[in-house]
């Protein structure tokens, strides 16, 4: 659309080419107008000028002088008006109406801005949480895979004379999940994870095992020849050398348990109907029972509270506690018993777990024998229980008849076979090593 820049209107002509239309009469009435706004616009003020040009126009428009038609055709133009109106707005009100648009803008640009820096910094919590929960997961498997005693950190397994499976000076196995049982002729590690096992000591008749937690000694009970033996593990040389540390022509040593904090080891005497206690090596004995029992068969220890739980299997079968010293002796199990062969102590739910062999059960209670619960019961599961120990949500056991090492899953209650065969499993003890051991202290304290 053309435009006379010179006056900043529009042409008569142009106006009438623009709008493509052919005016019949009242042309010259046209020119005469357009001639009229020029020579208002060429004689307006200064201060009319920043004005509106189109004003007197419009306001001419509006008058009653104008005729009809005139009326009609400047009527049908309104928009192009506008447009032409908003071309001839003074340069202040155009800027601030681009100024509006500029803090819109601002503001806009702002309210983002903050909303990136939101979803970014919960981006990062996101991911610091996720890197944080692996770097624990990593920290806590190089602390279970750290063999006792080593505290430091090597890429390469060190060369070693162990079986397949095991590492290190001190022969350990990758898994802290490991068994020390018996089977009458031999002492075995067994490897859970990797089903390997090595032998410790070869035996004449082995019954029931346990090891010191920091010497570095495993201790059983041979029923035959009625003696109590050792021998430390890992070797300290190439030659296995097993100690006999207590003998008794009279005595029959049955289950024995070590209290690593004290540095003595304890035992039931089935020939004498006893509980005895002596230092590790076997010296200085000292008679803690020998009243009220009739065949004294597993026992247990709880160093902290300084506790001695035990069974009998005698007339009446029962099971029992004392401190160490054998004062404060309390009763705890007295019905649905029969030969409660293993006791288990459960530190962390403060619960004491049984095997029977004569009921074919296991069984659970608090320390003061309340809340008694069955966990298992099954003349084909459990034919004949022997011994049982208790690692987290884990029950190892094991069964005579059956000749195996099961786990049954506290929780779920899921029983799997660990080992089968190979001769009959009796004495049983889940070995942990030093950071196990910490971390099992830190738990019992608290």
């Amino acid at each position: 659309m053309a435009v006379n820049y010179k006056k900043g209107l529009r042409t008569y002509e142009n106006e009438k080419f623009d709008r493509n239309e052919t005016v019949v009469g009242d042309e010259d009435d046209d020119q005469q107008y357009y001639e009229e706004i020029a020579e208002y616009v060429d004689n307006a003020s200064e201060e009319k000028k920043n004005q509106n040009k189109y004003t007197g126009w419009n306001e001419r428009g509006k008058s009653k002088s104008r005729n009809s038609h005139n009326k009609k055709k400047f009527g049908n133009n309104r928009n192009e008006n506008t447009k032409d109106i908003e071309l001839q707005l003074p340069i202040k009100q155009r800027l601030e109406r681009v100024g509006v648009v500029n803090r819109t803008w601002r503001t806009a640009c702002v309210v983002s801005g903050f909303v990136c820096i939101g979803l970014m910094s919960v981006i990062g919590v996101l991911v610091w949480l996720l890197l944080s929960t692996k770097v624990s997961q990593c920290d806590h498997e190089l602390e279970r895979s750290l063999p006792n005693g080593n505290h430091s950190v090597s890429t390469d397994k060190p060369i070693s004379n162990c079986h397949t499976g095991f590492y290190g000076e001190r022969c350990e196995a990758e898994e802290t999940t490991k068994l020390l049982y018996t089977i009458q002729t031999s002492i075995r590690l067994l490897d859970e994870n990797s089903s390997i096992k090595i032998e410790i000591a070869n035996t004449s008749n082995a019954l029931d095992i346990d090891y010191h937690e920091t010497k570095g000694f495993v201790y059983w009970t041979e029923l035959e020849s009625a003696k109590i033996s050792r021998t430390r593990y890992p070797p300290t040389s190439s030659e296995r050398i097993v100690e006999v540390i207590v003998s008794d022509s009279k005595g029959i040593p049955d289950s024995i348990a070590v209290d690593s904090d004290n540095d003595h080891i304890y035992w039931t005497d089935r020939g004498l109907d006893r509980i005895m206690r002596s230092n590790l090596d076997g010296s200085n004995k000292i008679l803690i029972l020998d009243t009220g029992l009739k065949m004294p068969r597993a026992i247990e220890l709880d160093t902290t509270d300084r506790w001695i739980y035990f069974s009998d299997w005698g007339s009446t079968p029962k099971i029992e506690k004392c401190m160490f010293d054998g004062s404060s002796r309390q009763t705890i199990i007295t019905t649905d018993v029969k030969w409660p062969n293993g006791i288990a102590l459960d530190f962390f739910q403060k619960r004491l777990y049984w095997c029977d062999a004569g009921l074919n059960q296991i069984k659970s209670a608090k320390f003061d024998g309340s809340d008694v619960q069955v966990i298992l019961k099954s003349s084909l599961l459990v034919p004949k229980p022997f011994n049982i120990d208790i690692d987290d949500d884990n029950i190892y056991f094991t069964d005579f008849d059956n000749q195996a090492i099961f786990k049954l899953s506290k929780s779920s209650l899921t029983l799997e076979t660990v080992q089968k065969g190979n001769g009959h499993p009796l004495g049983l003890k889940v070995y942990r090593d030093k950071i196990h051991q910490h971390q099992l202290q830190n738990k019992k304290q608290h």
